[in-house]
């Protein structure tokens, strides 16, 4: 996906959006949950936005540019990265989503606003050796037990509110959408700035039933025995903006 997909071009992505909740089938013996998101995601553009508040300060240095009134930046979809990582009674699988877009929007020098858009079709296992057993967990996350991808296939985190804590540390408010559904989370970011571009990492934790994936979940369902998928996922994301850009 380009790189530089405008504000309207994610608004056009997103616009479809879905409240309808989708059902859950069988699982298969490998198969189980991944991070949505997810988001996710999530997440992302939050980073961003951290270190526009980074140190509290009002001013940025963006190619020798200062951010200004109603200035965004976009991300950079090359150098971003998202990674999942979920646990089962019997093991653990981890892997990546790639992100579709996004960008943060600044006022008077501070963040005000912004978007990650991640492609859930996009969804990988980094663990399994095994094309087969990779392929089969893959396909079985992206079906209707789990993220649905045919019929949702993007998750949104749009961004709310950051809050600086410490110097370089902030904590970021968002809107996720994963099938969807719609919850706010929040999470921790640590933030700087190198060469004129805004580097945000961070990890946080999940419920995935809270997006209706309930597949093997134990608070839904009783005697799965060692079948049981845990709620919790982790997502860690490292993001990176381009340099100031017009949308």
């Amino acid at each position: 996906m380009n790189q530089h997909m405008n504000r309207e071009e994610l608004k056009k992505m997103t616009h479809n959006r879905t409240t309808k909740k989708a059902k859950m089938p069988q699982l298969t013996h490998r198969s189980w949950l991944v991070p949505g998101l997810i988001l996710t995601a999530m997440i992302l553009i939050s980073c961003n936005g951290d270190d526009q508040q980074h140190g509290k300060t009002s001013k940025m240095n963006h190619s020798a540019q200062s951010i200004t009134t109603g200035d965004t930046l976009m991300l950079d979809t090359q150098a971003s990265s998202l990674g999942w990582w979920a646990s089962k009674v019997t093991g653990a699988h981890s892997g990546s989503v790639a992100i579709a877009g996004g960008y943060t929007v600044f006022q008077n020098g501070k963040l005000t606003g912004g978007e990650v858009v991640v492609q859930m079709n996009t969804l990988t296992n980094e663990d399994i050796e095994s094309a087969e057993w990779n392929a089969k967990l893959v396909n079985h996350l992206k079906n209707a037990d789990f993220f649905n991808v045919e019929q949702f296939p993007t998750a949104v985190l749009t961004l709310t509110q950051v809050t600086p804590i410490e110097p370089g540390q902030y904590q970021a408010t968002g809107d996720l959408t994963i099938k969807g559904i719609t919850h706010s989370v929040t999470f921790p970011l640590t933030v700087e700035q190198q060469s004129g571009i805004w580097h945000g990492t961070g990890e946080t934790t999940l419920d995935r039933t809270l997006w209706d994936i309930r597949y093997h979940s134990g608070k839904f369902f009783q005697d799965l025995g060692d079948k049981v998928i845990f709620d919790d996922f982790k997502l860690n994301f490292n993001l990176k903006t381009q340099t100031k850009t017009a949308v």
